[in-house]
């Protein structure tokens, strides 16, 4: 079972369901009652829980220690198919870096691989780049809203990024000298691109979606499983297990996007297993 560490910004997802209750007496403002409050873990913190649930263990290091430190997102909702969002209030919404204790409490070199998680709340900084190039000894997947540059400390060759298709736009020159980069592309699934080439596309899992919350958090995980657990090199068979279980994660979650506990772990045969090119062979992406 692979040993992973997931490093970033943890946050809470915190849902009020409510219904339109008429008008306030004292501000004229929408008046609602609220009917059910639903918790879940977002931000590094879903990506975690779903490699626990894919058959990873996740070593969190982050503001997760206490939950005065997570950052938490509130939406309201009002019922209905489609549980529609009202609006949306966060709070504490910034962090401190990982402290250089929390980093040096975990034995690196037992790590299989290492996941970014950065939303570019303050968790992931100069130092704890640094300290990852120094220590880590597998995979780094990285998904980070400050884009490539903070993270060329890191080996490229074992770097994996994993932006959405704006943040690759936002920044493409650099992410174009990366030979890993899968590309998030929403409805219509993901890409690999190899050093600015295209190399394969995937579409998205056939699903209707009552929300897409989180859903980039569970496109990391897998992509992190299938890379770490199931042994796919980065292509085609990789891309397809992630949209894969991004798309079960979209068909089964009314909230936050989650893998169901009930998917079968494992259920890659061995006839889908890619060849890994030199490039990209997992021995590649392990070397220092």
């Amino acid at each position: 079972m692979p040993r992973v560490a997931v490093l970033g910004d943890f946050m809470r997802d915190i849902w009020w369901i409510a219904e339109p209750h008429g008008v306030s007496q004292d501000s004229g403002c929408p008046r609602y009652a609220a009917t059910q409050r639903l918790t879940f873990p977002g931000g590094a913190g879903n990506v975690a829980h779903n490699l626990l649930v894919l058959g990873c263990t996740p070593i969190t290091l982050g503001n997760n220690v206490y939950d005065a430190r997570l950052i938490k997102k509130y939406r309201l909702c009002s019922p209905g198919p489609d549980y529609p969002q009202v609006f949306r209030w966060d709070y504490n919404d910034s962090a401190e870096p990982i402290p250089l204790s929390e980093l040096r409490s975990i034995n690196w070199e037992s790590l299989t691989g290492v996941v970014i998680s950065d939303y570019a709340k303050g968790s992931i900084d100069a130092s704890v780049i640094d300290y990852v190039a120094r220590n880590s000894v597998g995979p780094v997947i990285i998904d980070s809203k400050q884009g490539p540059a903070p993270f060329s400390p890191i080996n490229a060759k074992r770097i994996i990024f994993v932006p959405n298709h704006l943040e690759y736009e936002a920044h493409k020159d650099t992410y174009d000298t990366y030979e890993n980069v899968v590309v998030k592309e929403g409805p219509r699934g993901c890409s690999l691109v190899d050093r600015g080439r295209h190399v394969c596309s995937c579409p998205a899992y056939a699903a209707a979606p009552l929300s897409t919350c989180g859903a980039g958090d569970v496109t990391v995980a897998a992509l992190t499983d299938g890379l770490l657990r199931h042994r796919l090199g980065p292509g085609p068979q990789l891309l397809a297990y992630a949209m894969r279980r991004t798309g079960e994660a979209l068909n089964a979650s009314r909230y936050t996007c989650q893998i169901p506990a009930s998917v079968t772990k494992g259920a890659v045969s061995s006839s889908s297993s890619s060849s890994f090119s030199p490039s990209s062979s997992a021995s590649a992406l392990s070397s220092n």
